[in-house]
């Protein structure tokens, strides 16, 4: 059964030239799961080329777009991950000295 007051979350991250990934943790309730409701990301510099950015479903990709400017993406709905697996979200290194950033946020359910 799902709960009647949600706990929401959210997990970050970043890096430096690098892949700059925000992950949460697979709920630790035998009946429970994480549903998606945002993403933002940004850079600290504009990239060379745009760069791609995927939410992933353990390690399946659910969604992904090309990204080269700080933006954020919400669903209505929520993006319902699988029972049992952690999210994540995924941004390809900005290149050279380049700071990338990610956060999602959701609630457990």
């Amino acid at each position: 059964m799902a709960a009647i007051n949600p706990v929401g979350w959210t997990a970050t991250g970043t890096a430096t030239a690098a892949t700059a990934t925000a992950t949460k943790a697979a709920p630790s309730g035998g009946n429970t799961t994480h549903v998606i409701q945002g993403v933002d990301w940004g850079f600290s510099a504009t990239p060379a080329a745009p760069v791609l950015l995927q939410i992933k479903d353990g390690s399946t990709v659910i969604w992904s777009t090309y990204v080269l400017a700080a933006d954020k993406k919400m669903w209505i709905r929520g993006l319902k991950i699988t029972q049992g697996n952690a999210v994540s979200a995924v941004l390809a290194s900005g290149g050279g000295s380049v700071v990338g950033y990610v956060n999602i946020d959701g609630v457990t359910i």
